[in-house]
């Protein structure tokens, strides 16, 4: 009889250490912040691992004063969901093609980023006789936005729910409490700059010799041309328009004056007319090249020589030369 009361006596001093642990699991709170709420721009000129974004911040996620443990423990963050990484550190790819984010906390001005692995913020809590108590402010975060490859697509971001977690974790059970949550709460959008880059800026056009005696035979434009492309690389669904500047020929603001001069130069008579399909190029005047460009675009135009009905400087020929520059507006 002595013997059963002893192991009732046993039995009832071990419960309370049992019902102990379970309490290791400080409350629950779950935090929603609101990042970018404008949407995000990515600029054409953004390299693969910079920012793309402002740092948003701090998130806090609170503090644990004194919660009481019977084992020691530790308290981590990570990333909810196992994510893919970029090609930078701590960075993680998003739905939307070369967008990732870095979550983060930062201390004596250096990041730690936050991993689908679990990252100790508060280790070893503080150990007496009566117990293990958790006990420290924990950190406070923050996000930013990163380019991860050339080519970033467009779309609304799609983070997991929630994005981060704060839990308990045991190193005699390794049982695990999570009592916060972090989530992003808005939508962000995700839209690359519009624009366009020119993949041959600087040409020479030449065109073939002429007879003068054709030249004089019909005034205006020489049918004989000579074809060239200006190249672009741009975003997509970008409208664009161009516009040509130069010296004109006088009374013409669709030709080019001559610019060569001197002893050999076939006079003013003459200059150079470009052609973007069927219509001459006025010259200093916006026109709509591409209404809905791709990736990438090839602008086809023609160089003719023109002459105005005047004298020719030279009856036994010359030399005619022109330059432009041209420039792009995007929408």
């Amino acid at each position: 009889m002595m013997r059963i009361i002893k192991w009732i006596a046993l039995l009832f001093l071990l419960a309370p250490g049992v019902s102990l642990a379970a309490l290791c699991a400080p409350p629950f709170y779950s935090y929603s912040v609101t990042v970018a709420t404008g949407g995000i721009t990515v600029p054409r000129t953004a390299e693969p691992g910079t920012p793309i974004s402002e740092v948003f911040g701090p998130f806090y996620t609170g503090n644990i004063n004194g919660y009481q443990c019977n084992y020691v423990s530790q308290v981590y963050i990570n990333l909810n969901t196992v994510l893919t990484p970029s090609s930078y550190s701590d960075v993680y790819e998003t739905n939307v093609p070369g967008v990732g984010f870095k979550l983060f906390k930062s201390v004596g001005g250096s990041q730690y980023g936050v991993s689908p692995s679990p990252f100790i913020t508060v280790d070893f809590p503080v150990c007496y006789t009566t117990g293990c108590y958790i006990d420290g402010v924990l950190p406070n975060l923050y996000m930013q936005f990163y380019a991860t490859s050339n080519n970033v697509g467009q779309g609304v971001l799609s983070l997991p729910k929630p994005l981060a977690i704060i839990a308990t974790h045991s190193n005699s059970d390794r049982n695990i409490n999570i009592f916060r949550h972090l989530s992003i709460s808005n939508t962000i959008t995700i839209t690359p700059e519009k624009g366009c880059s020119v993949t041959n800026p600087n040409q020479t056009v030449t065109l073939l010799d002429v007879k003068t005696s054709a030249l004089k035979s019909n005034a205006g434009r020489y049918p004989g041309g000579k074809d060239f492309n200006i190249g672009l690389s741009c975003t997509p669904q970008t409208k664009v328009s161009m516009k040509f500047e130069g010296t004109t020929m006088t009374g013409r603001n669709d030709v080019l004056a001559n610019q060569s001069t001197g002893t050999d130069s076939a006079g003013s008579s003459v200059g150079i007319q470009m052609m973007y399909g069927n219509n001459p190029v006025t010259l200093g005047q916006t026109f709509l090249v591409v209404n809905d460009a791709k990736e990438t675009e090839t602008l086809p135009f023609k160089a003719h020589y023109y002459y105005n009905g005047g004298d020719l400087q030279l009856q036994q020929g010359g030399d005619v030369a022109a330059s432009a520059t041209f420039s792009f507006t995007y929408q």
